[in-house]
C-alpha cells in the first residue's frame, strides 16, 4: 500500500514546459529588461526569447554605450541580427573632424563605420542631436537599405539638398518624422531653396508623415512636389503649425493629395509675439477634399486673453463622409470660452456627421483658473449636448 504524504506537493521544471508556451511567457515580459537579463541567465531555453526583446531597439546616446555595444558585437556578430531599431544621438564617425574643437566634443559618440555594417536589419532608425556630414549619410544610407521608419530630430544639416538626399536613400522608407530640422546655410533664402530644388529625384512612397514643432514644412512638401512623389498615398499626415507660411503650404498640400488621408492631426504651437493662428479662405484651405478621413485630432494651446476662432471654423471644413472620431487636446491657460464649444457642437451634430461615434476632449489645466475642473467639465458637456442627444459619445477629461 502506498502512502501520500499531504505535505508532498507536485514540481514541475521551467524547462519541461513546451518551447512555444516559454517563448509566450516571454513576450509578457518584452519591457521588463531587468527580467528578461536574468531570464536569460538562469534558462537556457529562454536565452533565444530573450535576446529577442532584448536587442530589438538599441539606443545608443553616450560614447560609453556605442563604444560598449561595438566591443559587443565584435565579440558576437549575431547580435547584430536582432536588432530591428537604432537610435544615435549626438553622434560622429570615426574619421570625421569637426571644422572647430569644441568644449562638448567628449559628449559626442565616435562610432566605427563597421557598427553599422554589422545590423543588417534595421527598420526604424532615429537620428537626434547631430550634425550630420556627407559622410555620415553614406554610411548610414549604405549600411541600412531596409529602413521604413525615419526620425529626425534636432538636427542641423549644411542645406535642403542634403537633408532632402538623407530621405530620398531610403527606397522603402514608409514613415518620416521631423522635428527641430534646421540648416546652417547662411547665402540668399532663395539660393537656398533653389539649390535643394535642383535635380530632384523621386521621394520614396510613403504612408504617413509627421512633421513636428520647428519642422521645414514648406521645403518638404515642396519636394514633395519637385520630385513628383505619390503623396496622395499618405494616409496619416501631422502637421505642427506656427505661421501663416506653414499654414499656406500645408492647405495647398491637402487640397491636392488629401483626398485618401485617413488621419489628420493638426498641433498649433505659436508664440506669445505671433499671436493666434487665422485660417485663409476655404478656398485655399479646406478638409473637404479628405473623403476618406475617420480620425480627425486638434491640439492647440488657450493663452491668455486669447480668442482662437479658427478652431470652430477648421471643424466646419471636414468632409463628413467618413468622420468616425475627433479627438481635441486643449492646454489652458486661459479662458475656456475662447473656443466656440457650441459651433463645434451644431456642426458636428449635423446629419451628414452620420458616421460619426465618438468626440473625445482632454484639458490640460497649465495653472490655477477661477473656473474648477468640474465646471469646465459641465460647460463642454452643455455645449455639445446635442451630440449626446444624437448618440455619440462624448468624452470629457480634466487634468
Amino acid at each position: 500500500m502506498t502512502r501520500f504524504s499531504p505535505m508532498r506537493r507536485a514540481t514541475m521544471s521551467i524547462t519541461n514546459l513546451p518551447q512555444e508556451i516559454l517563448d509566450y511567457i516571454i513576450d509578457y515580459l518584452h519591457d521588463d529588461y531587468i527580467t528578461l537579463r536574468s531570464c536569460g541567465i538562469v534558462c537556457r531555453a529562454c536565452i533565444s526569447a530573450s535576446r529577442h526583446h532584448l536587442f530589438h531597439e538599441i539606443v545608443l546616446d553616450t560614447p560609453s554605450k556605442a563604444q560598449a555595444f561595438y566591443a559587443l558585437l565584435c565579440e558576437a556578430p549575431y547580435i547584430g541580427q536582432l536588432v530591428r531599431a537604432l537610435s544615435l544621438t549626438s553622434f560622429a564617425f570615426v574619421g570625421d573632424r569637426p571644422a572647430q574643437q569644441t568644449g562638448t566634443d567628449r559628449y559626442i559618440s565616435r562610432i566605427h563605420p563597421r557598427l553599422l555594417t554589422l545590423l543588417p536589419r534595421v527598420q526604424r532608425l532615429e537620428i537626434q542631436c547631430a550634425e550630420p556630414k556627407e559622410t555620415a549619410i553614406s554610411h548610414l544610407v549604405h549600411a541600412f537599405p531596409a529602413v521604413t521608419d525615419l526620425s529626425v530630430r534636432y538636427c542641423t544639416f549644411l542645406n535642403l539638398q542634403q537633408f532632402a538626399r538623407l530621405v530620398q536613400s531610403f527606397p522603402l522608407l514608409s514613415s518620416l518624422t521631423t522635428k527641430r530640422v534646421c540648416y546652417t546655410y547662411t547665402g540668399d533664402i532663395r539660393d537656398k531653396r533653389i539649390g535643394g530644388l535642383d535635380n530632384v529625384q523621386a521621394w520614396p512612397t510613403m504612408r504617413s508623415l509627421r512633421l513636428e514643432t520647428q519642422s521645414p514644412i514648406e521645403d518638404i512638401f515642396s519636394l514633395l512636389a519637385a520630385s513628383r512623389a505619390s503623396e496622395s498615398q499618405i494616409r496619416n499626415l501631422t502637421v505642427s503649425l506656427a505661421s501663416a507660411k506653414d499654414v499656406a503650404a500645408v492647405g495647398a498640400f491637402v487640397m491636392q493629395a488629401g483626398h485618401d488621408l485617413e488621419r489628420y492631426r493638426v498641433e498649433c504651437f505659436t508664440d506669445a509675439h505671433a499671436g493666434t493662428l487665422t485660417l485663409p479662405p476655404e478656398t485655399s484651405f479646406s478638409l473637404k477634399q479628405c473623403t476618406r478621413l475617420k480620425s480627425f485630432v486638434l491640439d492647440c494651446p488657450i493663452g491668455y486673453d486669447q480668442k482662437l476662432p479658427w478652431v470652430a471654423d477648421i471643424f466646419s471644413r471636414l468632409n463628413p463622409a467618413s468622420l468616425e472620431t475627433v479627438d481635441m487636446t486643449v492646454r489652458l491657460l486661459g479662458n475656456i470660452d475662447a473656443i466656440d464649444w457650441c459651433s463645434i457642437g451644431n456642426t458636428l451634430s449635423r446629419k451628414e456627421f452620420h458616421n460619426l461615434h465618438e468626440v473625445s476632449t482632454r484639458i490640460i489645466l497649465w495653472s490655477p483658473l477661477s473656473s474648477t475642473a468640474d465646471e469646465i467639465e459641465t460647460k463642454i458637456r452643455s455645449e455639445l449636448r446635442e451630440l449626446e442627444e444624437k448618440g455619440v459619445h462624448v468624452r470629457v477629461h480634466i487634468q
